[in-house]
């Protein structure tokens, strides 16, 4: 169970890639990195190597995690949160990838909560109403991206983009 509470690396170089884009390039340069015909890691790899090593799913797994451990009073993340504990995972990701609006709420999202560590969210969720509902929902969201790994076939739509 404590998997789930621990910062993954994928968390910790995206956290990196949108301080720093955003600290010399702008918030909307930062986000907008991310918003481009290509996958959501081959755009991240045009502009940082850190990404070599991530897929797609490792990458909008931390997003929607961020999702439920910082929810930024954005309606795009309260929509990731609902469809995550309604357990429609896949669905979100086929709505992320043509819902431009929809990634960039996301993305706002993590950037915004960029300085926080996984605990100081936690921490936070302790305190709140919703922390057994986000509990679950970080469970959903594991289970799910586990499920990914395990069948190299299924993969997201943009993947297939080159």
């Amino acid at each position: 169970m404590e998997i789930i509470f621990e910062e993954r690396e994928v968390e910790i170089q995206l956290k990196k890639y949108f301080q720093y884009m955003e600290k010399f390039y702008g918030e909307e340069f930062a986000i907008k990195t991310t918003l481009t015909n290509y996958s959501i890691q081959q755009a991240l790899s045009f502009f940082s190597k850190r990404f070599d090593n991530f897929e797609d799913s490792d990458i909008y797994s931390a997003l929607l995690r961020r999702c439920v451990l910082y929810n930024g009073k954005n309606g795009y993340v309260e929509y990731a949160n609902n469809l995550i504990s309604e357990n429609r995972i896949e669905e979100l990701l086929e709505d992320i990838e043509v819902d431009c609006l929809l990634k960039q709420g996301l993305v706002r999202n993590f950037l915004n909560s960029a300085s926080l560590t996984t605990s100081q969210l936690l921490g936070r969720l302790e305190r709140s109403k919703n922390f057994t509902s986000s509990v679950e929902n970080l469970v959903k969201i594991d289970e799910y991206f586990s499920h990914i790994k395990e069948e190299p076939k299924v993969m997201l739509k943009s993947s297939s983009n080159s």
